[in-house]
């Protein structure tokens, strides 16, 4: 088939979104023909990859936007603001592109965003949406982890976002032959469209750290004993807890990965770590943004500033190193549609605490309480959600078996499946 891909966003190593855009595209080229429509910034990364892996069936094709169009601002604003913008030039150059070609499926990758417009759409052409998030509505009584002004922030967020819902989200649900969800809360939402629930989430399995093996299943592979299907360069990374002075109970560490955004929770993670119940635990930080102050106070007003560490922006290998040699990833993110590092830590057979919200807590699953074969706790947005997560970690057992529901290997067979459908 000839498929045009709208990617905003799409590069080859680049973070969840653009790195989420180029393994979907990449998928779809390796058995259709493939037009990647994306902002010229990911033009050279995009050809570079095409070149060298010539079997891609791939050709990107450059859509800029005028200079009034480059709204100032952070991922968060500006960012998306030159997003919507920019749907007005990529329908432009789809539609002539298809009077040269003749589309026979169109396709909505990124931004995966249940609220805002896509320009790939043609008249009479069979249109994938998806996988799209979206954000779930922030429960009221984390007006005080937020405070005032940051609250207001997600509350106008929430509005702007309904709004979009019912402009584009609507809009588009109705137009989509097939409409892929990336996680429940999306698919009850626009649930008469019928979507298919499918994290946009494209791991490289091999390319990870090597996990330790979970209870009952075996001894840890050792360096010199990775196991079968590892990258020859994997590295094998031992789990070992570091015993306490004078024979003490061993400390127990935690993984936080992500941006420092009053919404991504850290500020509840470090009030669980005070908690009694989480006695003898350590959170290792890893990531910048706008809340490290807020999060370096919370430490010192709560008395774990040494038990808690803020590492900043690091490379990715040495946070999956970090997160393949921790017990488990508290991550109590408000409002994330999907979560790649929750699928990172269950690729290594971490289990990971998170909020009752969105993408991660779909990806842990129906699990109340952590046990063999689970792979997490979800913890309910309600009543006191700080004690919940110290008693989560509490009861947090060892390694897991490796999840390996989000491998890119699915992906060109999903795709498959996906636009037969849809050309029906």
């Amino acid at each position: 088939m000839k498929v045009a891909i709208g990617a905003f966003a799409c590069g080859p190593g680049g973070g969840s979104e653009p790195g989420a855009g180029w393994e979907w595209t990449r998928a779809a080229a390796l058995r259709h023909d493939v037009w990647v429509f994306t902002d010229p910034s990911w033009i050279e990364p995009i050809r570079a990859a095409v070149r060298a892996e010539p079997e891609l069936r791939l050709t990107a094709v450059e859509v800029p936007a005028p200079a009034w169009a480059n709204y100032p601002g952070d991922f968060g604003r500006g960012e998306r603001m030159r997003y919507a913008a920019w749907q007005y030039f990529l329908r432009r150059a789809v539609r002539a592109k298809h009077a040269e070609i003749g589309f026979d499926i169109t396709h909505h990758i990124t931004y995966a965003a249940d609220w805002m417009p896509s320009g790939v759409v043609l008249p009479d052409v069979p249109f994938v949406w998806g996988p799209v998030g979206g954000t779930a509505p922030l429960p009221s009584q984390f007006r005080e982890q937020l405070g005032d002004k940051q609250f207001a922030v997600e509350v106008a967020r929430g509005v702007i976002t309904a709004a979009g819902r019912v402009a584009c989200g609507e809009l588009l649900s109705r137009r989509a032959s097939v409409m892929l969800a990336a996680n429940e809360d999306v698919a009850r939402r626009f649930r008469r469209a019928h979507p298919r629930v499918e994290p946009n989430i494209a791991l490289h399995l091999d390319q990870l750290p090597v996990p330790a093996a979970a209870p009952g299943h075996g001894t840890r592979p050792g360096p010199d004993r990775a196991p079968a299907g590892a990258h020859p360069e994997a590295t094998a990374v031992e789990v070992g807890r570091p015993e306490a002075p004078g024979g003490a109970k061993p400390q127990r560490r935690a993984v936080f990965a992500g941006r420092l955004l009053a919404w991504k929770g850290v500020r509840l993670a470090v009030a669980a770590i005070a908690r009694a119940h989480a006695d003898g635990w350590t959170l290792d930080i890893y990531g910048a943004g706008p809340d490290e102050e807020q999060i370096r106070a919370a430490c010192e007003r709560l008395g774990v500033t040494d038990r808690v560490t803020l590492h900043g922006q690091r490379p990715r290998e040495e946070v999956l190193a970090a997160l393949a040699s921790s017990d488990v990833l508290l991550f109590p993110s408000m409002h994330d549609s999907a979560g790649w590092i929750v699928a990172e830590a269950l690729a290594l057979g971490r289990p990971v605490i998170c909020l009752d919200i969105g993408g991660p807590a779909m990806q842990v699953g129906e699990v109340s309480r952590f046990g063999m074969g689970q792979r997490g706790v979800r913890v309910r947005p309600y009543g006191d959600v700080v004690g919940a997560l110290a008693r989560a970690l509490r009861d947090c057992p060892g390694p897991l078996e490796p999840d390996r529901r989000f491998s890119v290997e699915r992906l060109p067979d999903l795709l498959d499946e996906i636009y037969v459908k849809a050309a029906r």
